[in-house]
């Protein structure tokens, strides 16, 4: 008996964690989940939602573009303020 408890102890656990996959892949998969007919014939928003979006999506792209031209601006009078510190206002301000 102590030979077999010793033999669990050191066997066991990675026996245990190389058959539980096995034992996990051998469960048949539920059936898959189907929309309704009337929900999966969308394919696009239509009227003033669509209005809405589309405007909605312009102004986010014109704001990503003016960041990214706000920042070059910023470090270009960063980078050319050469250590002048009134040049700039908005740069920043070191001790």
């Amino acid at each position: 008996m102590k030979k077999f408890k010793q033999v669990m102890m050191e066997w066991g656990g990675p026996a245990i964690a190389i058959l539980l996959p096995v034992f996990a892949s051998a469960q048949v998969p539920p059936a898959p989940i189907t929309a309704p007919s009337a929900i999966s014939n969308i394919s696009a928003i239509t009227g003033t939602a669509g209005i809405i979006c589309t405007a909605i999506n312009w102004i986010f792209w014109f704001l990503i573009v003016l960041t990214i031209i706000f920042v070059l601006i910023a470090a270009y009078k960063y980078l050319t303020a050469a250590g002048d510190r009134p040049q700039g206002l908005f740069c920043l301000r070191m001790p």
